[in-house]
């Protein structure tokens, strides 16, 4: 399994083994409302091991992964499927060239002061 790492974003393999019991009744006494045994009815002649599978896998991957100091080199992705990161360049301040004459006025009057 592939989990982008907490901090970087960067991939982390994540090895996981899964040791499960399920248990499957063909009982007809049995009843759905039961839930709390975690019995699961079969019903008819195919099983569907699908769903209980997903659910397992689901509840092994963990809140958080790290990478390892190898991958942190290679930091978070600058760029994907349809979206790319921009920073923002911090602009020196101008003034507008038509208040250009107003300038001079408050170096005028700071120097007064």
């Amino acid at each position: 399994m592939t989990l982008p790492c907490a901090r970087t974003l960067v991939d982390v393999p994540y090895p996981f083994d899964i040791k499960a019991d399920e248990v499957f009744t063909t009982s007809s006494y049995y009843t759905e409302e039961e839930e709390e045994d975690e019995i699961h009815p079969v019903k008819g002649e195919v099983l569907d091991l699908t769903p209980l599978i997903k659910e397992n896998i689901l509840l092994e991957v963990p809140f958080r992964v790290f990478s390892d100091g190898e991958n942190n080199q290679q930091g978070a992705p600058k760029k994907g499927q349809d979206w790319e990161f921009v920073s923002e360049e911090k602009k020196e301040k101008t003034i507008d060239p038509r208040f250009k004459k107003l300038e001079t006025l408050l170096e005028k009057n700071k120097k007064d002061k």
